[in-house]
């Protein structure tokens, strides 16, 4: 369910910015720090599906963990952290859309589901050990 929330924000977000782009509508509000927030839930989603899909290219042989970490999977692990920051942000700025009634509630519904996301990602690389907050696991 997150992972089909994180794709339509990261695939739907362009298209709708880019086919939306000079529309004035009363109803719907958007501001400086609205763009900013889809900014940041955009990067959100790119990061985490890109973090995934480079960990499945870098574990698709597992006999090359087993003797330790390559230098490729120590570098990658590097993004949970900020996949971590940017959920944090994104939870806030849901809370800022709410308040201020950015978009209509249709998006932000869907920002809510996005930010909601992104802290079930942060809870499951928590959990997995994943997120190593000064990179002592790492070096």
């Amino acid at each position: 369910m997150a992972a089909r929330g994180i794709a339509t924000a990261l695939l739907f977000w362009p298209a709708l910015a880019f086919s939306t782009r000079g529309l004035k509508s009363p109803r719907i509000t958007r501001t400086w720090c609205s763009g900013l927030l889809s900014c940041l839930a955009w990067l959100l989603a790119a990061l985490t599906i890109a973090f995934a899909l480079s960990l499945v290219y870098v574990l698709r042989d597992p006999n090359e963990i087993v003797f330790g970490l390559p230098p490729l999977l120590r570098s990658l692990l590097v993004l949970p952290q900020f996949c971590a920051v940017l959920s944090a942000v994104t939870f806030l700025g849901c809370l800022i859309a709410w308040k201020n009634r950015y978009w209509r509630i249709s998006g932000r519904v869907h920002f809510t589901l996005v930010a909601l996301a992104g802290l079930g990602i942060t809870w499951f690389l928590s959990h997995w050990n994943l997120l190593t907050f000064g990179l002592n696991g790492l070096l």
